[in-house]
């Protein structure tokens, strides 16, 4: 299937093919009207300047004069260098008529002396006062014998004695159109070439825009977070706010669609859970029993705390396209502080967390959102280690930018495809409690990844357990 690009190119290509190739059969049918108008237009001025000079003398025709007059010219030796033309003789002919049309001179035949030519269209229109001039075929079937005549007539005090035609075959024409010829055809063929080139970066040009607005589509419909490209104020940015205006208002819908099933289902079971207790609650029970079930309800209480906090801190993520603020933040010190935070809950399952690499690395980042990605997925590395177990931070440069690579001991991530523990609300049973957390902990993790143009990965480790790498 051809591009948007490649179907401009080829309709400007087609166009201007077609328009040059038009423009150039025009010129090329126009020239030798054209070239024949000057030539005629010459030979007119030609046959006027030698009818003056042949009008009577003393009750006669200067024919002598004007016999002697084009013999003395025809023997002359002479080189013209006109354009392609080498001209070294003179080829226009002349011959004179009287009042009624009877040849008095030839230049060409003598033998033409004294016959009729008052049928000639040159002479007889010439004879009634019009404008005398003929084109003759030698040969029928050669265009290029043509032989044009053009007469103006002998007037003596305003009495006409007679026509004076001149005459010439348009071989020499013929040299300078075929040389023009080839001059529009090459000249129109670089035109067009250059135009055509020039329809490759117009058509690039114009097709960028909708290329970047389908791109763009693409990003949408594989649910990426991607802002809408800035296409200016034109139709095609118009269009694309208008996408983002629908992206916005269908993911809005469909948010609160998939959100309303999904706390109706994660909701039930610590709601069930408090219910349940404080029902039992009401009963006359045993201290130690008593204590039992309020520790159930501050668990479930706890746990829909942690959930609702999260779901509020997801939907804020899912409806921002970028970050507020970046600065750059050191990740070794912020380490520190989560670590400082989470001590309490590390001694509890005597956990030791080890953190190396790097020194005087930078991250560029929004801090909050940074440090709430290092302590969900800290958090969960806890979740999964075992009691008395060692999770492993380090930092490093990596390929222009900056890794955080967190593993555990834990059973690492198996019988699932990998991008599915990043779906909201799709967790693991822990392994110390046999129960399931709220699934928004990587879900939340990975859009503040995406946001920060970066990437998260899980890769279960040789030696066992699960390694969670930040890419920024």
């Amino acid at each position: 299937m051809l591009s948007i690009r490649s179907k401009l190119f080829i309709a400007f290509a087609i166009i201007i093919g077609l328009g040059f190739y038009s423009l150039v059969q025009w010129l090329l049918n126009d020239i030798t009207p054209r070239y024949m108008a000057n030539l005629e237009e010459a030979m007119v001025d030609s046959s006027i300047i030698l009818a003056s000079m042949v009008e009577e003398d003393n009750g006669r025709l200067k024919i002598d004069a004007l016999a002697k007059g084009y013999e003395e010219a025809r023997k002359r030796s002479f080189q013209a260098q006109i354009y392609e033309l080498k001209k070294e003789k003179l080829d226009m002919e002349l011959y004179l008529s009287d009042a009624k049309g009877t040849v008095l001179w030839h230049s060409e035949n003598s033998d033409e002396i004294g016959k009729d030519y008052s049928g000639w269209n040159d002479v007889y229109k010439t004879l009634r006062g019009e404008y005398g001039a003929r084109a003759t075929l030698e040969s029928p079937d050669d265009p290029a014998s043509t032989v044009l005549y053009i007469s103006a007539p002998v007037v003596r005090e305003g009495v006409l004695m007679g026509v004076l035609t001149v005459y010439k075959d348009i071989q020499s024409l013929r040299l300078f159109v075929e040389s023009a010829k080839r001059t529009i055809v090459r000249t129109g063929a670089i035109l067009a070439a250059l135009m055509i080139f020039l329809g490759f970066g117009v058509s690039a040009w114009l097709a960028r825009p909708i290329q970047r607005l389908m791109e763009y589509a693409h990003r949408v419909r594989d649910g990426q977070k991607s802002p809408p490209p800035k296409l200016g104020r034109t139709e095609l940015g118009e269009l694309a706010l208008a996408f983002e205006e629908m992206r916005r208002a269908l993911d809005g819908k469909r948010y609160v669609e998939e959100y309303t099933q999904s706390l109706t289902h994660e909701l039930k079971s610590p709601i069930a859970a408090i219910q349940g207790a404080s029902e039992i609650l009401e009963d006359d029970l045993p201290k130690h029993e008593q204590l039992r079930f309020l520790g159930n309800i501050q668990t479930e209480t706890a746990r829909l705390r942690t959930f609702v906090d999260r779901m509020l801190q997801l939907s804020s993520l899912e409806h921002r396209d970028t970050l507020g603020s970046r600065q750059g933040v050191d990740p070794g010190a912020l380490l520190d502080e989560i670590i400082e935070g989470l001590s309490l809950s590390l001694k509890k399952k005597s956990l030791k967390l080890k953190v190396s690499g790097e020194l005087g690395i930078e991250v560029v980042s929004d801090p909050f959102w940074l440090r709430l990605a290092l302590e969900n997925v800290i958090q969960n590395a806890m979740a999964f280690s075992p009691e008395g177990g060692t999770i492993k931070v380090e930092t490093k440069s990596k390929d222009g930018g900056v890794s955080l690579s967190v593993l555990d001991e834990g059973p690492g991530f198996h019988g699932y495809p990998v991008d599915k523990a990043f779906e909201k609300f799709f967790s693991l049973q822990r392994p110390d409690t046999g129960k399931k957390s709220s699934g928004l902990g990587l879900a939340l993790v990975k859009e503040i990844m995406d946001l920060h143009g970066g990437e998260v990965q899980l890769i279960n480790s040789k030696e066992g357990g699960l390694e969670v790498l930040l890419t920024f």
